[in-house]
């Protein structure tokens, strides 16, 4: 089979059959009562089937099975399962938190054992030399990937969100992977991808289902698996920090949220609404607007981590790129309040303004009308005769008025002065 054929298959197999799948675990959903109902946090109206993930995953298994080894994916496909299976739960009877990290952590044990995927090294972030890891390498593999784990499910907040920053990520990984000549990887990546996009065809604004834990926890380990596996590959060309700075969006969002979660004394696993989708919709963005403007920062970071590997910038020059994103968010987090009323402020002023300078308009409109009302006008040369008999004098006026214009002009009118009668 030839290469270009075998990437078609590849991705139109998971594409059609999630496509075909999505409809009918929705019907499904709703005789069971597998729904996401509206509450304080929702932005949604009506309850909605939580079917995303299950049919994503069906998509990407046909798609494995035909076209994609299994020999060094096992722990990628243990943990993956592992995950499905907890999110389920979670969608199902929501289970609690505790039970997710286990499961996460337990998934993030398959991937290290069965695949041996461990982060070894973060790379020259400093341009000090690569900075190993050495004996904590398994721990903070496993922390890393509970870690992106939670930043997908966390940023699933709005319609076609998750999953768009998910595709554009799993796009840059087939490239990225293509690139270090990791072409499992790739087509994984693009089946991956294929699944996604048949999702989104259903989720996108206006959505018609849900993803759900067990759609986001299963992005959430295939993209730190992916990330992992191309970065840490030996003699790699690609460094540990280009898979940070694709999915820069979602990592810097939950940092940053956890943080301030713990400097307010909460728990850092309480939900909020401080979100980046939550912020941007506070600045008076509709939910569509806000989907669209987080994916082409996405979009634009996925780009800079490729063109960086491309153009084999150095790592401590691609991760000021990630601290400055970081610090700049960071910040301006922290006076979100103020900056939404100098907005409004704003806002007001332009309104004013506006109306002010619509008055403005219209007048000079108007204006403008009139001129040329005018100088449509036909003008005529009319000479009409004049007189005029003072009542108590002994005088009379006679002459002629000379009408040239749509004016009088007391100047055209002659006059003579003539004896009186009397």
């Amino acid at each position: 089979m030839g290469f270009p054929l075998k990437i078609a298959l590849t991705f139109l197999t998971s594409l059609m059959v999630a496509l075909f799948i999505l409809p009918r675990l929705s019907h499904i959903a709703l005789k069971i009562g597998l729904l996401d109902y509206p509450g304080k946090r929702k932005v949604h109206d009506s309850p909605t089937p939580l079917v995303g993930g299950l049919g994503m995953i069906i998509g990407l298994s046909f798609s494995s099975f035909l076209f994609i080894p299994l020999s060094n994916l096992r722990g990628f496909y243990a943990g993956i399962i592992m995950l499905v299976i907890a999110g389920f739960l979670d969608d199902f009877r929501e289970l609690n938190h505790r039970w997710r990290f286990v499961a996460q952590a337990v998934a993030a044990v398959f991937m290290v054992y069965f695949s041996q995927v461990v982060l070894l090294s973060f790379g020259d972030l400093f341009s000090v030399g690569p900075i190993d890891l050495g004996l904590f390498a398994i721990p903070v593999t496993v922390f890393c990937a509970v870690g992106v784990i939670n930043a997908i499910n966390m940023i699933d907040g709005l319609d076609g969100l998750a999953g768009g920053v998910s595709l554009i990520a799993f796009i840059s990984f087939a490239v990225l992977a293509y690139m270090n000549n990791q072409h499992e990887l790739m087509f994984l990546s693009i089946a991956l991808s294929g699944a996604v996009i048949g999702f989104l065809k259903y989720n996108w604004p206006p959505s018609k289902l849900f993803m759900g834990d067990a759609g986001s926890l299963a992005l959430g380990f295939s993209l730190v698996f992916l990330s992992i596996s191309i970065s840490q590959k030996e003699n790699s060309l690609v460094p540990p920090v280009a898979p940070l700075l694709v999915l820069s969006v979602p990592i810097v969002d939950t940092i940053t949220i956890m943080i301030k979660r713990l400097l307010r004394g909460r728990s850092p696993f309480k939900a909020d609404k401080y979100h980046l989708h939550h912020i941007t919709m506070k600045y008076g963005y509709r939910k569509k607007t806000t989907v669209r403007i987080i994916l082409l920062i996405s979009s634009m970071f996925a780009a800079i981590s490729i063109i960086g590997v491309t153009l084999e910038i150095p790592d401590y020059r691609l991760f000021l790129i990630f601290l400055a994103y970081f610090a700049l968010y960071f910040t301006t987090s922290f006076f979100i309040k103020n900056l939404l009323i100098l907005r409004l402020r704003f806002i007001r002023k332009r309104r004013r303004a506006g109306r002010n300078m619509w008055r403005f308009l219209v007048m000079l409109m108007k204006l403008m009308e009139t001129l040329k009302a005018l100088k449509r006008t036909k003008r005529y040369n009319v000479v009409l005769p004049f007189s005029y008999t003072r009542t108590k004098g002994e005088e009379t006026f006679t002459g002629s008025v000379d009408r040239k214009s749509t004016r009088l002009n007391s100047s055209h009118i002659p006059l003579s002065r003539m004896p009186s009668s009397a």
